[in-house]
């Protein structure tokens, strides 16, 4: 500040006394200078504008200059302002007076021109140096302030990790609060729009209006431009852009609403992309200073760390649930696989380790594994189905699902199928028995399945099952599928590993009817027993026998199985060639006979059957029989 430019306040009553010092001082080169006839004028000029130095005389009328002096030490705009008192009145008690009012100095009239200079000189550098004080105060302040809002925001950023929210939030309360502002709203960029994801202190209403959809601002209004330029928008009075005034809707209504003036808005980029802006407003004709707008544009910055911290945060969480959920499945996989490679030949416990890792990592309530005989499916294995509905099953484990039902399209796409809610089905809107019965017995809702195939042919199914309407992701589709063909190589190793232990007990009979043979040259008995009794044994039967012909008829020679009276009786009877026997039927056909059902066909035992006639007493396996040739 020079002396030139330095703003004087002279205040006398008497105009001679006020031009001769105004005359005085600018013969020292302070040229812009200021004068005030009386007190009240005095205190009228220095709320009006800034001053640097008043030369205050004491004795005027009205509002005298102790009074004046007192009134500007009391107020927090004007105290800090230098106050020389002048008057004639040279006295060392008004002296004391003016320096306890805080008076920087006392000049006695007449001025000596000297004494004038250095002590308004000294007062002049007394205010500057306070100037430059208060102003690197306020900025060290300001500056602190501005640290401590961004220590804030990085202290909410790095305790939600993944949250956006409080981070938003936190910045636009602090933006608001140090700028000065009345409210503060935060927009994220989604294609040609914007959508307003957080708000301060604005208006319930304006929070409604905006909040609810995807804005398209007008090419002046504050975020068009942002949008267009890319650049800070500072708009001193938003009522005077072209939009506001000819009312368009999109400017009009939340002006009103939020009853705003001035708006600041900053673009928040990532390599020059436009992703969102902050804006803040203010509810009078008020502009933001360029400190101001810095921060907010601080503010921005930050925005955009936490928006690509919590998108990388969200990709590693992501990333991390998707090896978890694969090494749970790889493990349920291997867990399967061994109880595969640990129970050969037996289905149960590898169903039933399938069924258990389905419904826990799939995080479904219960699930069933289905085998196809025919047009019907037969359920084989279930885990954690309710109770009533699990007896029901045991009871009528041979079905045949409807068309529409999970099953039935199945049966008929031989693909999964996917139901995200079976009261919505036809069959269930029609109240089909079956559906009706299992869904009610089960209550489930949500249920997927899959098909098991072999060369493209229909083997089984697995499903599992909520009980609410929630849909199964894509991953528990993959995982079921992958159960499927599992069970699809359990399935194939069973018949497999059956076929040759059947095949193994075949060679070991037929091993072991040589040996009888090779032992029991001359003795034909031994080796008929041998061989009925390793025939019962192969085909799983209860009883074996063999006749041969003589004199027409078929005498018994060998059995198995059979108690010492039925023996006794079948010796003494032969069998004639006739249609009421398997034997008899053997002769006459010259084929083997199977009789699958003896309840469906009428069939006469070769041995007395007491009560009843058309049924082997105890007979557990359907009787067969080929000719010897």
């Amino acid at each position: 500040m020079s002396d030139t430019e330095a703003a004087l306040l002279v205040v006398d009553d008497i105009e001679d006394n006020r031009f001769a010092l105004s005359r005085r001082l600018a013969r020292q080169g302070y040229l812009n200078v200021t004068t005030a006839a009386d007190g009240r004028q005095a205190l009228e000029l220095l709320n009006s504008r800034p001053f640097d130095l008043v030369l205050l005389d004491i004795m005027m009328p009205n509002v005298n200059g102790y009074e004046v002096l007192a009134a500007m030490k009391a107020s927090e705009d004007l105290r800090h302002i230098p106050v020389i008192m002048i008057s004639a009145v040279d006295e060392i008690d008004s002296v004391i007076r003016c320096i306890e009012l805080g008076a920087e100095d006392y000049l006695p009239k007449p001025f000596n021109p000297t004494l004038l200079r250095a002590r308004v000189g000294a007062s002049l550098e007394r205010k500057r140096l306070h100037d430059q004080v208060t102003a690197r105060t306020r900025e060290l302040t300001e500056a602190l302030e501005q640290q401590t809002a961004t220590s804030e925001v990085l202290q909410v950023i790095s305790t939600s990790p993944g949250e956006l929210e409080p981070v938003f939030q936190t910045m636009l309360a602090n933006a608001v609060r140090i700028c000065e502002a009345k409210m503060g709203t935060l927009y994220i960029r989604e294609g040609d729009a914007f959508r307003m994801v957080a708000a301060h202190n604005a208006p319930p209403a304006y929070v409604e209006a905006r909040m609810h959809e995807l804005i398209r601002p007008p090419p002046d209004a504050t975020l068009g431009r942002l949008a267009a330029t890319k650049q800070v928008v500072h708009i001193a009075d938003i009522k005077t852009i072209p939009s506001y005034l000819e009312r368009n809707p999109f400017v009009v209504t939340p002006v009103e609403l939020g009853g705003y003036r001035t708006v600041l808005a900053v673009p928040m980029l990532k390599d020059n992309e436009l992703i969102g802006a902050i804006t803040i407003n203010r509810q009078e004709v008020c502009p933001f200073t360029d400190k101001q707008i810095d921060l907010l544009k601080s503010f921005a910055s930050q925005a955009v760390i936490a928006i690509e911290n919590t998108r990388l945060l969200n990709e590693l969480r992501q990333r991390t649930d998707d090896l978890s959920e694969a090494l749970e499945q790889q493990t349920a996989t291997s867990e399967v696989l061994s109880v595969i490679s640990s129970s050969p030949g037996e289905l149960e416990p590898v169903f039933q380790a399938m069924l258990a890792n389905a419904v826990r990592i799939c995080e479904a309530k219960f699930g069933n594994l289905y085998l196809c005989e025919g047009d019907a499916f037969r359920i084989v294995g279930m885990h954690g189905a309710p109770p009533a509905y699990a007896e029901a099953r045991k009871r009528d484990p041979l079905f045949r699902p409807p068309p529409d039902s999970t099953l039935g399209r199945i049966a008929i796409t031989k693909q999964a199928v996917h139901t995200t809610d079976i009261r919505t089905t036809p069959s269930y809107i029609e109240r089909n028995p079956f559906v009706v019965h299992v869904v009610e017995l089960a209550g489930y809702r949500t249920v997927v399945g899959v098909p098991m195939l072999k060369d493209n042919e229909l083997v089984g199914a697995i499903m599992i099952f909520r009980q609410k309407v929630e849909p199964f992701s894509d991953e528990h589709i993959d995982l079921l599928t992958n159960f499927a063909k599992q069970a699809i190589i359990a399935i194939e190793n069973t018949r497999l590993l059956n076929e040759l232990r059947e095949s193994l007990q075949q060679q070991t009979a037929t091993a072991d009817v040589l040996k009888v043979i090779s032992r029991s040259t001359f003795d034909l008995q031994a080796v008929l027993d041998a061989l009925t009794e390793s025939a019962a044994n192969l085909c799983r039967a209860d009883r074996a026998a063999i006749r041969l012909a003589k004199d027409g008829a078929y005498h018994h020679v060998a059995s198995y199985g059979f108690t010492p009276e039925q023996k006794e009786y079948m010796k003494e009877h032969a069998l004639k060639p006739d249609r009421g026997s398997v034997a008899g039927r053997v002769v006459l056909e010259g084929k083997a006979v199977h009789v699958v059902d003896t309840k469906e066909e009428e069939y006469r035992p070769p041995y007395p059957s007491p009560g009843r006639t058309s049924c082997r007493p105890g007979l557990t396996t359907p009787p067969f029989s080929c000719p010897l040739s």
